[in-house]
């Protein structure tokens, strides 16, 4: 009945709006927004009992903390709901940093550093509510539609959005001494086989993962290596990076496009999480590799220190549905 009712719905909905959502960004962002209210709520499939767990109350003087989030520039009601509860984790928990796992602005990125989506998208969904910490971005596959590189060049315009170059390294240090490395992958380009971006970028992630001695080294890109939502494993991206991740002890690869949040097993020592629940939603499943999974919006608070990286995974009011820690 739900299946047929959303069959129903997506029927109307394009019906309705199928012939101005080709014709401006503002009638597509209508459609987008109307799409994920009238579609209802999203499930996991073949759903467990989530794990017991208890919450870290971790020292603010410890460490480093982070939010993470993906596919969120929507600009619409969903987006600004998960964003005033990532204001409220970051007042109680802390958070030094933000990163991005891409789809920064939908439907199809933005034109110029100028363009009025960063203000409405960007500026006052997360800096007026009061998270003005760096964001990390990386790009999504809808931030090639437009310019991709007025993504990179809007770090001049704006100091908050740090994104020096389609693939960059971040190394950052906490008061006490801690270390923790970040690695931005352009998998748009791996994804989309475009010719030699693959071994160009795993060549650059060897090196740099091979100079690092961070404490904590952690890589994101928008495209997963792995996922149970609705696009699954992704075999180019896996080929392009699995190898280099394991061999250098990565410690956790983030990614989003998947519109869900999960925490998978570990594969050759390399934690997987998909953090894509910023704007909208999507059905995903619950396998056997599963640790944890949720869907209709979210994000994950992410709080490092030398003994462990502590993760509470957020719903869409910013009510912690689970944590896990990564020795």
């Amino acid at each position: 009945m739900l299946m047929k009712r959303r069959s129903f719905l997506a029927s109307s909905a394009l019906a309705v709006s199928g012939f101005f959502v080709t014709r401006s960004i503002g009638a597509r962002e209508l459609f987008h927004e109307a799409w994920s209210t009238l579609s209802g709520p999203s499930i996991v499939k073949n759903a467990r009992p989530i794990p017991k767990f208890s919450l870290f109350d971790l020292p603010r003087e410890q460490g480093m903390r982070f939010l993470v989030i993906g596919d969120w520039g929507t600009g619409g009601k969903g987006q600004a709901g998960v964003a005033e509860a990532m204001a409220r984790t970051a007042g109680h928990y802390g958070c030094d940093y933000i990163i991005s796992t891409g789809d920064n602005i939908y439907p199809s990125g933005v034109e110029s550093v100028d363009d009025p989506q960063w203000k409405r998208k960007f500026v006052q969904m997360y800096h007026d509510q009061g998270l003005r910490q760096p964001f990390f971005p990386t790009l999504g596959n809808h931030d090639y539609k437009l310019e991709p590189d007025a993504q990179i060049a809007y770090s001049k315009v704006n100091p908050q959005w740090r994104f020096p170059a389609r693939y960059y390294t971040q190394r950052l240090e906490s008061p006490d001494g801690l270390s923790v490395q970040l690695f931005s992958l352009d998998t748009q380009l791996v994804q989309t086989a475009v010719q030699g971006a693959a071994e160009e970028q795993r060549a650059w992630l060897d090196s740099e993962l091979s100079k690092s001695d961070a404490r904590w080294k952690i890589v994101f890109g928008h495209h997963m290596l792995y996922s149970n939502g609705v696009y699954g494993n992704l075999k180019r991206v896996r080929d392009a990076f699995e190898e280099v991740l394991a061999r250098h002890k990565v410690s956790l690869y983030l990614c989003g496009h998947d519109h869900d949040i999960q925490l998978l097993q570990p594969v050759g020592g390399v934690s997987y999480m998909v953090s894509g629940g910023g704007g909208g939603h999507r059905d995903t499943t619950w396998k056997e590799n599963t640790i944890y999974s949720a869907t209709n919006r979210g994000y994950v608070w992410m709080g490092l220190t030398n003994e462990g990286v502590h993760l509470h995974f957020h719903d869409a009011d910013g009510e912690i549905r689970y944590a896990h820690r990564l020795a």
